[in-house]
């Protein structure tokens, strides 16, 4: 893909065309300087062949009259009579022979409002803010520029104060006044000042909430009750337009609506307005969510998952970081999306000698810039022209002369765009068809299942623990954890609660608590598998009865979250202990659960075997309890199962029948009734340190892999673990011999999971603390079907901050995969479930 980037250096006094090949992606934008922006440190972004902008014919710069509007001198722009606008007849439009327009020639104009922070910060409650004033130039201005609609780019406020709320409500009750449809949306500085950072404390919806629109024929709706995504319409004759404003840093349910609204409105050609989205270079801006330690999606993220893939989306705009920036870049459907980013807050008034540090000042409110977009339907253009509503003001503009001063004029740095406000980094303009029907509809997400960091539970209080994630082969996928949200049976007694998503992360069902009206005591480490049409059986231990021993529960549901069968106790005897169930199914829905259990005390007090025992889809038996070691001494520990499409499974676990304390990770293969396939084997090759904590998972033909936590090799440090995996055949003969998984043997790696596609690639998720600090992150690596490389390890938590823990996995039958997570990113000390999707 490509995209056009355009920027003018008023120094020079020429175009730059920049043309980058560099793929779109990854950049990370550096931290910010005290003000809560962000700045960049690589653009991540790829430029294209054509720039599709007007070309100058002269020096590439449009002259003034003072009033900030461009004259003609030959460049190719329309002639002007001084009011920025092209000559007209008389009727206030262009002179055409053929316009192919009809009825609805006339120019309409948009305007975006950039951050309005400091207006309401550090400018008085008066008739002179410029806030109020530029409320005002829009109503006066509303006949001349013929003016559709305005859309607030975030940023409100400052602070998230009442007194700033106030200045805000005011400013837009001019509007509300005068019926001039307007849009609003959430910024960063909407939420302060916060610690930690939370959207629900914004006092954005007490004064902008879905009831001030409430009767405008413009409103369209909001995502639940909270105005902090919503929607309006407007149409001028046949050009029906959506504005669609989502939140900052939006959440994966936020997207998930917004996708819907958008393909409900196939008829409609939709601007995206979001606060966080491009940064300088017209790169994305990636710490949007990240700086803030909040789950949530970057500008990529919200190109990737929501703007890039409706062929009726042709504009994103936003503010949030201080210049001016224009991209343009082919959405999956071939449709052009015109990216815009425009916010002059940190202009400062300079009233009079030198102006070369009036630029990200402590004065600096933003000197009433403002952007209007001219959508001229004979020339199926729009143009882009940028205005101040204080022009003259001689306290602002040396001799009144409008200019911008974080440009080269600046000598602080922050030199961020053209200081003629004439040039064109504020004035341009690109082809739209105005006229012709929008093309039939379509959605295009390049078959991609990716998602970033998304929270899993609905409910936050308390912890939630211990993820377990089961895919379909087609994608759709349940991640169960331990939830301590509902105090109503004790506080820090967990319940088994699930949840369901359709593939690329959206949501199938809500949160059911699994151990359904049976809450009173523990239930904890769960593990979910699922059959090819989306059923899943939760297994769990369970100590309703708090004696502290503890049972093996199971329960079925459906693909949509409802009951296939009862709760009911997985091991036939009850005497002893019995831990750490695992379940595997197959696509047809029989399933095993193996688990540990201490009901057996002829091999000592306290000593675990492994059990097995078989299912049918319904719940009801397949084959009785089976010990699956054939050594019974000392403890047999940590079991994982994985079952091919026939229903053959393997076990493994961590076994210490020397009781040395040492243990190795042993292998056994059953058929589908429970009878040995193949017999217990030792799975790490090198015998000497410690191997733990086993999972194994399985391709449909019966080829599976193993992997652990493995100490043979102390030259990373006595005690510090590393992630080894083994493949094997079917019948258990060795595919390919043992591999490190972690690519940085430094500190520990632990807590390993895996999973299979249906070609025996495989991936591996695990908590690493490479730089042994004490802090975890959740790495992933992909591998073929015969342990080759495939995927580079990669770091799965977007954000780095605080301890992620507990990773699990789930494969679909292409490799597409999810990884989830316990994560404290705020360093609150409690955990949430975070879930991320990755494509193979």
């Amino acid at each position: 893909m490509s995209i056009k980037h355009i920027k003018v250096s008023f120094a020079l006094g020429i175009l730059l065309l920049a043309f980058i090949g560099t793929s779109c992606g990854g950049g990370t934008v550096g931290q910010p300087d005290g003000d809560g922006m962000t700045e960049p440190d690589s653009d991540g972004m790829t430029e294209p062949d054509g720039d599709g902008m007007t070309e100058p014919d002269g020096d590439g710069m449009t002259e003034s009259d003072g009033d900030g509007m461009p004259e003609s001198d030959g460049d190719g722009m329309p002639e002007s009579d001084g009011d920025g606008m092209p000559e007209s007849d008389g009727d206030g439009m262009p002179e055409s022979d053929d316009d192919g327009c009809g009825d609805y020639c006339d120019e309409f104009s948009i305007i975006l409002i950039p951050d309005t922070q400091y207006y309401t910060d550090r400018m008085s409650d008066n008739a002179d803010n410029t806030y109020y004033k530029q409320m005002q130039w829009i109503v006066d201005k509303q006949d001349e520029f013929n003016i559709k609609f305005v859309i607030h780019l975030g940023d409100i406020t400052n602070h998230n104060l009442v007194a700033e709320w106030n200045i805000a409500d005011q400013a837009h009750a001019i509007l509300d006044s005068a019926d001039v449809p307007y849009s609003v949306v959430p910024g960063n500085h909407d939420y302060f000042p916060q610690d930690p950072f939370l959207k629900s404390q914004t006092k954005f919806n007490d004064y902008f909430g879905p009831e001030r629109f409430q009767g405008r024929p413009w409103y369209g709706g909001s995502y639940g009750s909270r105005n902090d995504n919503n929607y309006t319409l407007f149409e001028i004759g046949p050009m029906k337009f959506l504005v669609l404003s989502v939140e900052y840093a939006p959440s994966k349910n936020a997207l998930c609506w917004a996708n819907n609204l958008i393909s409900s409105f196939p008829d409609r050609r939709v601007i995206i307005a979001t606060h966080c989205y491009l940064t300088h270079n017209g790169n994305y801006a990636m710490s949007c969510a990240d700086y803030y330690d909040i789950p949530g999606g970057s500008g990529l993220t919200v190109w990737d998952e929501l703007a890039s893939r409706h062929s009726n989306v042709f504009m994103v705009v936003c503010g949030h970081v201080g210049d001016s920036e224009y991209v343009v870049r082919p959405g999956n459907n071939g449709n052009s999306v015109h990216q815009m980013l425009a916010d002059y807050q940190f202009e400062a008034a300079c009233s009079g000698g030198a102006c070369d540090n009036h630029c990200w000042v402590g004065t600096s409110t933003g000197n009433g810039w403002l952007r209007r977009l001219v959508f001229a339907p004979q020339e199926n253009k729009i143009y882009a022209r940028t205005h101040t509503v204080e022009t003259g003001n001689q306290s602002i503009f040396p001799q009144g002369a409008e200019t911008l001063f974080c440009s080269q004029v600046n000598v602080n740095g922050h030199n961020e765009y053209d200081q003629d406000p004439s040039g064109l980094d504020h004035n341009f303009s690109f082809d739209y068809n105005l006229t012709a029907p929008l093309a039939q509809y379509e959605y295009d997400d390049l078959n991609s299942k990716k998602f970033n960091d998304r929270t899993v539970n609905s409910r936050g209080a308390g912890d939630q623990l211990k993820p377990s994630a089961a895919m379909n082969p087609t994608g759709d996928f349940v991640v169960v954890w331990e939830d301590d949200s509902d105090s109503s049976d004790g506080p820090g007694n967990y319940d088994i609660v699930a949840r369901g998503f359709q593939p690329g992360g959206c949501e199938g069902f809500h949160d059911i608590t699994v151990n359904g009206s049976v809450t009173r005591g523990q239930q904890n480490t769960p593990s979910v598998a699922m059959d090819s049409g989306g059923n899943f059986v939760v297994v769990w231990r369970d100590d309703n009865d708090e004696n502290d021993i503890g049972q093996i529960y199971a329960r079925g549901f459906d693909s949509a979250g409802s009951q296939n069968f009862s709760l009911m106790t997985v091991n036939s005897e009850g005497d002893g202990r019995q831990r750490n169930p695992a379940v595997a199914m197959t696509p047809d829905g029989s399933f095993v659960v193996v688990w540990e259990d201490d009901s057996d005390s002829s091999d000592g007090s306290g000593n675990y075997d492994i059990f097995a025992r078989g299912f049918h889809p319904d719940g009801t038996e397949k084959f009785h309890d089976i010990v699956v070691n054939d050594i019974t001494a000392g403890p047999q520990n940590a079991p994982s199962v994985a079952m091919d499409s026939n229903g053959n499974f393997v076990v493994v676990w961590r076994d210490d029948n020397d009781e040395n304390e040492i243990g190795q990770i042993y292998a056994r293969g059953f058929n589908a009734a429970g009878a040995q396939k193949f017999d217990r084997m030792t799975v790490n090759s090198v015998s000497s340190g410690r191997q733990r904590n086993p999972v194994v998972g399985m391709a449909p033909n019966g080829s599976f892999v193993v992997a652990w936590e493995d100490d043979s090799d102390s030259s990373d440090g006595s005690g510090n673990y590393d992630i080894l995996a083994r493949g094997f055949d079917s019948n258990g003969l060795e595919r390919f011999t043992d591999i490190t998984v972690n690519t940085i043997t430094g500190g520990q790696q632990l807590a390993p999971a895996i999973s299979l596609s249906s070609s025996g690639g495989f991936a591996v998720t695990w908590e690493d603390d490479m730089d042994d600090n004490g802090w975890f992150q959740v790495l992933a690596r992909g591998f073929g079907s015969n342990g080759a490389e495939q995927i580079p390890y990669l770091t799965v938590n977007g954000d780095s901050n605080g301890q992620q823990l507990k990773p699990n996995i789930a494969m679909d039958s292409d490799g597409n995969f999810v990884i989830a997570w316990q994560d404290d990113m705020d360093n609150n000390n409690y955990y949430q479930i975070l879930a991320r999707g990755l494509d193979w």
